[in-house]
């Protein structure tokens, strides 16, 4: 299982996974990947949340997609806009209608029901049968 988070910049994207890692050790398990998407900058992110989300949802190992977002990226805020509640209610009314306008009509992105068990355990290890190797393109892609 995977969580995605779409990020606005590399420094997000290098940071935000470690960070979230240590963070939910522990408190999860197991503990799930984090995977950070760089979506370019402000308004790609805005424009291209609810596209990309619906792409990585459609993948049948990923549990959730955040898109994370910070108030000090955006260049074309409003002058009025001056308390961090307005910026906020700003860039939320922003997406809202870019991903209106995604979204063709209502039930194209499908209702995805949760479940409260815990995800199947993987077999385990053992050293009378070791891990299969990943096939020979694999391996010269890494070399590369």
């Amino acid at each position: 299982m995977k969580i995605i988070l779409l990020v606005e910049g590399d420094p997000e994207k290098e940071v935000l996974p470690g960070f979230l890692q240590r963070w939910l050790a522990g408190k999860v398990d197991p503990l799930p990947a984090i995977k950070a998407v760089n979506t370019r900058g402000c308004d790609n992110h805005i424009k291209e949340c609810a596209t990309k989300a619906r792409l990585h949802l459609a993948a049948p190992d990923v549990l959730a997609v955040f898109g994370l977002l910070d108030l000090h990226g955006p260049k074309n805020i409003p002058a009025h806009c001056t308390s961090i509640k307005d910026k906020c209610d700003h860039l939320r009314q922003r997406r809202e209608n870019e991903n209106a306008r995604s979204v063709a009509a209502p039930g194209v992105l499908p209702r995805i029901p949760i479940s409260t068990r815990a995800p199947p355990q993987p077999a385990p290890l053992t050293w009378s049968r070791p891990a299969a190797r990943p096939p020979a393109a694999a391996r010269r892609r890494r070399k590369a």
